[in-house]
């Protein structure tokens, strides 16, 4: 007795690699895999349809022929459809009969990492930080930097492990600042802090300083990216008012009985601070119980001195 084969099997898979791997920079065309499936009915055997299932994406097909997935464009390992670095691929394999029966399998392609990406700041495309920060501060005091909730202080790099490794360095118009940290692994919030906090001194910077801060990747072809940061130096109350003269005294000449209100000269001082802090903030007032103080007269703002009320006294 002999048995005849009647089409009552579906497709079966003879060839699965569970797990392969692909480097991100392939070019397109390149073969990722290779299935093979056969015709559960032995003595049938109809021709097999390979096929992907649509949730594949735009970035792989296969032949419906001899069941080889290729790639049809490049990859990213960093972009957000590449779950974990690796994609899921369900392959499905049809007879083509009217029966029509298939089987399904699933395969890993990991996305092999390539140095491909640049460490990158997070300044909104503006190219510039702007920070400030008091003069005198102490040494490890950090600038505060201005709209951080929209520029955040952060540089990023999502290559792997040594691919997205960079060091973090600073140079400024003074050897003022310093970084840190130093040595980045993929992402980080950094900071600049003062690093020598005498020369930190907003009348001979005159108020602003220019820095560049370098991310410079360790591994080969060695990439960098950079950004400007401006800070602001704000002012303080450190300089006491001088009296522009040379030595430290004024000699006048008033006749005597010079009636009240007479110009006797203008004395000047010079405050080597800013605005209100400085020379537009002196005011001039004779000292209490000075012999003179019923005699003269001094404006407060202009420094003008005049004889006083008790100019009887001028004899």
């Amino acid at each position: 007795i002999r048995v005849v084969d009647q089409e009552d099997q579906g497709p079966e898979f003879i060839t699965v690699p569970s797990v392969t791997r692909v480097a991100e920079d392939a070019l397109p065309g390149t073969p990722v895999l290779k299935v093979k499936a056969i015709d559960g009915d032995r003595g049938v055997n109809q021709r097999i349809v390979y096929s992907l299932n649509p949730a594949a994406g735009q970035q792989f097909a296969i032949d419906d022929k001899d069941g080889t997935v290729y790639l049809l464009e490049k990859l990213d390992r960093e972009d957000a459809q590449v779950t974990n670095g690796a994609f899921i691929l369900s392959i499905t394999a049809r007879e083509d009969s009217p029966l029509g029966s298939s089987v399904t399998t699933e395969v890993t392609v990991i996305v092999l990492d390539v140095n491909d990406q640049l460490p990158t700041f997070r300044d909104q495309g503006t190219g510039l930080y702007r920070a400030e920060i008091d003069e005198n501060s102490p040494d490890n005091t950090p600038v505060t930097f201005v709209d951080s909730d929209l520029m955040k202080p952060q540089v990023f790099d999502y290559d792997q492990g040594t691919n997205g490794t960079f060091t973090l360095e600073i140079e400024c118009d003074e050897d003022l600042f310093d970084i840190s940290p130093s040595l980045v692994v993929n992402e980080a919030v950094f900071s600049i802090r003062v690093k020598n906090h005498l020369l930190l001194d907003y009348e001979s910077l005159q108020g602003v300083i220019n820095c560049t801060v370098t991310a410079t990747e360790i591994a080969a072809p060695l990439a960098s990216n950079s950004i400007k940061v401006q800070i602001t130096i704000h002012d303080l109350n450190d300089n006491l008012p001088q009296f522009h003269i040379e030595p430290n005294s004024y000699q006048f000449r008033i006749a005597e009985n010079s009636p009240p209100g007479t110009v006797i000269g203008y004395v000047k001082a010079v405050d080597a601070d800013s605005g209100q802090l400085g020379s537009q903030g002196i005011r001039y007032s004779l000292l209490a119980g000075g012999s003179m103080i019923d005699v003269l007269d001094v404006d407060p703002v202009s420094g003008l001195l005049s004889v006083g009320p008790g100019a009887g006294l001028l004899d």
